[in-house]
């Protein structure tokens, strides 16, 4: 059986971690932008942004991304789970169990009060692992776009 370890990134991590974002970013139909990952890894070193990586025989197969969040209505912190990602080959064998249990470990070691995140709708396969894991609230999201003229 394949051991398969959960940690925080680090600042050696950069190139394995690129990769990995690379394909994330490829499996969201976005384009690479240099300036915007640059931007992200500078967040992840500042703990701006939390990153925690799956790694099976020194590869990373695995990411997670959250952020802290201010609950003004409950008077807490809250957490933000921005990316889930795993790579193909180990969809389905556990990893994002187990990126989600380093999540919970964070969020109770920084006393939020619970964690938030959204998904694409027609991400069915991430759909199913997030209602066996989570409730799905009544909110619906909305973006609003500043820099484009309505």
């Amino acid at each position: 059986m394949t051991t398969i370890t959960v940690r925080a990134i680090t600042s050696e991590d950069y190139q394995q971690w690129v990769k990995l974002y690379t394909g994330y970013i490829t499996f969201c139909r976005r384009t690479f932008d240099q300036q915007s990952v640059t931007t992200l890894w500078q967040w992840l070193m500042q703990h701006k942004v939390f990153c925690s990586v799956a790694i099976v025989d020194g590869q990373f197969i695995g990411l997670a991304h959250s952020q802290e969040l201010f609950s003004p209505l409950n008077g807490k912190l809250t957490g933000y789970l921005e990316d889930l990602f795993v790579v193909e080959e180990y969809r389905g064998k556990g990893v994002a169990d187990l990126l989600i249990e380093d999540l919970k470990r964070l969020a109770k070691d920084r006393n939020w009060l619970f964690i938030r995140w959204k998904t694409r709708e027609n991400n069915y396969r991430a759909k199913a692992f997030h209602d066996k894991i989570a409730r799905k609230t009544i909110w619906h999201t909305y973006q609003l776009d500043i820099n484009k003229a309505k």
